[in-house]
């Protein structure tokens, strides 16, 4: 249940973060940046049920290093000063 409801969470925030993005608002890489941070941490106690649920060790791992991976790219994106600008100018300037 936790994992759901952080997952829900998650998703609404890149939601909100989206519809911030295409509405050129100034906030939406906050929001993006805290859900995929959300996201991160979701992923431990989706890796205590799912081995705690009988899945392999193996495709859990697969599971969160895709998810690590994605946050991964986000945090890249928006944290690093010239892909930061890069995303800027691309997503406010066009």
């Amino acid at each position: 249940m936790v994992t759901l409801v952080l997952w829900l969470v998650t998703m609404v925030g890149f939601v909100i973060a989206t519809w911030g993005l295409f509405a050129r608002q100034g906030w939406w890489e906050m929001i993006a940046i805290s859900s995929a941070g959300l996201g991160l941490i979701t992923l431990v106690p989706y890796w205590i049920a799912a081995v705690g649920g009988g899945e392999t060790v193996g495709t859990t791992a697969w599971n969160a290093f895709v998810h690590v991976l994605m946050v991964a790219s986000v945090f890249v994106l928006l944290l690093v000063p010239p892909l930061e600008r890069w995303v800027d100018q691309q997503v406010m300037h066009t």
